[in-house]
């Protein structure tokens, strides 16, 4: 399945091979600039020094590279600033309860306010494999972070965080 299918498989609430996975491909699915490099750094991508294009200047959101998007097996890229909105602070499952059948989840995946930043890399992956296995079921669901990605988030904790979302791809619950 390539990742346009894989995306049109989630839309339509049908499991796809894998979970779909966004990054940057909006204005709140960004990374800050200091995050890509950390991200960049931990995957050795680049020296230690190379800067990161700043794509985004008010958020600081540093420009996810084809490389990085290779890398990580990123499924959608951004087209524009469509009208967006986000479920951060509702309980994942109710959400997927009450509204499953009818809408995707393009999000939602970890939270980039507490858990990512300050979190374990243990916790990141729980939480990331947990909103996998809720967001995921029966499809729907497009794997991306709440919100962009803070500035200062350690390496660590971003590597951990994709490396949950590779351990689960492809493992409908």
């Amino acid at each position: 399945m390539n990742s346009r299918q894989r995306v049109e498989t989630a839309l339509d609430h049908q499991w796809p091979d894998v979970v779909p996975l966004d990054l940057g491909a909006s204005g709140t699915t960004g990374m800050h600039v200091s995050s890509v490099y950390q991200l960049r750094q931990g995957l050795g991508l680049d020296p230690p020094g190379v800067p990161v294009k700043v794509v985004e200047p008010y958020q600081m959101l540093g420009e996810i590279a084809p490389d990085l998007l290779d890398r990580l097996g990123i499924d959608v890229v951004g087209l524009g600033n469509p009208v967006q909105c986000s479920a951060a602070d509702m309980e994942p499952r109710v959400l997927k309860e009450r509204f499953g059948d009818r809408l995707t989840f393009w999000g939602g995946g970890i939270d980039t306010q507490k858990t990512l930043p300050f979190g374990t890399p243990e916790q990141i992956r729980a939480e990331a494999t947990e909103r996998i296995d809720v967001f995921g079921r029966g499809g729907g669901f497009v794997f991306n972070t709440v919100h962009n990605v803070q500035a200062n988030t350690p390496r660590e904790n971003l590597l951990a965080l994709y490396q949950a979302v590779a351990d689960t791809r492809g493992q409908p619950s």
